[in-house]
């Protein structure tokens, strides 16, 4: 960006400096922002400024450069990070009591005065110590220098986000199943016909297929500690009871319908790559959540000599 200092035409003009971003991490110029200050503020810094930014050479933007810290750094490139230095994920709990990740910007090493003012609009708070899914743990109150207003009280230490988050994915499936098979209870729509009973019946095969990935995981010793086959399995005879209500003498041959468009292409996909497309063919399940063994071909062949599974 060539112009980085103007005078607005407002009714009362506003004297400006664009400001970059840095990012400390591959040494890229990010965008900035336009910086309002007094006209004398704006004089003196004016000059500097341009001659700072003002050439596209200077702000020349590459992503994969080298990390730089900032003791390194030039004048303008400490300037633009401590300004605006990208986006980077905080783990935080929200007001309900769910866990996630929000997405904040940093000015240094810190969260941003925007990011704050909006963390503490929602009631978002962050996590203060976090596990990730390689054992380590991340002290995010020392890493993003978050205030004590915004640090969330948690019964644990160490909290494990990414285990919280995938527990509640599973259970908006589990939801979401519902609210579709109470429309389709309430609606008065053919059930043929019904958008809801074909949803509510795509995530039952969605469940389905999260059992039979599971076991094939522990089957090839690559069970990880996200797997729950017995509560998944406990939550896929609960859909199903639901939904046999819901459906009644139809459930079976629409559930079977299903089943069968999601089992052609991934018996496609696997046939076609020689079994190393990570694909599930699906047996037919009971209303315990288990289900017949599945076929030496209708799982991905890491599985070592494929052994039917149970």
């Amino acid at each position: 960006m060539s112009k980085v200092s103007r005078i607005t035409k407002h009714k009362k003009p506003l004297h400006q400096l664009y400001q970059p971003g840095f990012n400390d991490r591959n040494s890229c110029w990010l965008e900035g922002t336009w910086i309002t200050l007094d006209k004398a503020e704006w004089l003196r810094r004016k000059v500097e400024h341009e001659r700072m930014y003002g050439k596209p050479d200077n702000t020349l933007q590459h992503h994969n450069g080298p990390p730089i810290p900032p003791e390194k750094m030039t004048k303008a490139q400490r300037q633009a990070w401590e300004h605006f230095a990208g986006c980077d994920d905080l783990y935080v709990a929200y007001p309900d009591g769910r866990t996630g990740i929000a997405s904040v910007d940093l000015s240094g090493r810190s969260i941003s005065g925007k990011s704050l003012k909006w963390l503490r609009k929602t009631g978002i708070k962050a996590l203060p110590k976090c596990q990730m899914g390689d054992g380590e743990v991340i002290d995010q109150i020392a890493r993003f220098s978050v205030p004590p207003d915004l640090v969330a009280e948690v019964s644990e230490q160490v909290a494990d986000p990414w285990m919280d988050i995938v527990k509640q994915n599973k259970q908006n499936l589990v939801d979401t199943f519902k609210a579709c098979a109470e429309e389709v209870r309430t609606n008065g729509i053919p059930i043929e016909r019904s958008f809801p009973a074909s949803m509510a019946l795509e995530y039952m095969v969605m469940q389905e297929e999260t059992v039979v990935q599971e076991e094939w995981n522990a089957l090839i010793g690559r069970k990880d500690r996200f797997d729950d086959p017995e509560g998944d399995r406990k939550a896929y005879a609960e859909m199903r009871k639901i939904a046999k209500e819901v459906f009644g003498d139809r459930f079976g041959p629409m559930l079977a319908e299903q089943r069968a468009e999601h089992n052609e292409c991934a018996r496609l996909n696997l046939d076609s790559s020689s079994g190393s497309a990570f694909c599930f063919v699906l047996p037919e399940f009971h209303d315990d959540g288990t289900h017949e063994p599945w076929g030496p071909k209708d799982v991905p062949c890491h599985a070592g000599e494929n052994d039917d599974g149970e």
